[in-house]
């Protein structure tokens, strides 16, 4: 689930994890965001969590999202293997609470 702060919660999105990687994975998640300058003053959540076949859920884990102009860091070596492994997309739209109320975001709750 994606929540803005002046917008509120962005449809939630699933990612199926393929066949081979179900039992164990690790990976990335990857979210498209656009190119514009007024997300910088956006706050934004991401929460996570996983669910299997059964139903069973993990605990929610929430990621603060931020923009700003800072340089790519530099990715820990215990980290390589994971970041190679792109686990799939986080299929949301964004816009700036700025922009927002344009006449092309529908936004709901969860």
């Amino acid at each position: 689930m994606l929540w803005q702060a002046g917008i509120g919660y962005y449809s939630t999105d699933i990612t199926v994890i393929k066949d081979t990687e179900r039992k164990d994975f690790a990976g990335y998640l990857f979210l498209n965001t656009p190119a514009d300058s007024t997300l910088l003053w956006d706050e934004l959540k991401l929460t996570l969590l996983v669910r299997d076949c059964q139903g069973n859920k993990s605990e929610p884990i929430h990621f603060p999202l931020r923009f700003d102009f800072v340089p790519k860091e530099e990715l820990p070596g215990e980290w390589q293997e994971v970041a190679n492994n792109r686990l799939g997309a986080i299929m949301i739209d964004i816009e700036s609470a700025q922009r927002f109320g344009s006449g092309n975001t529908v936004i709901t709750n969860p």
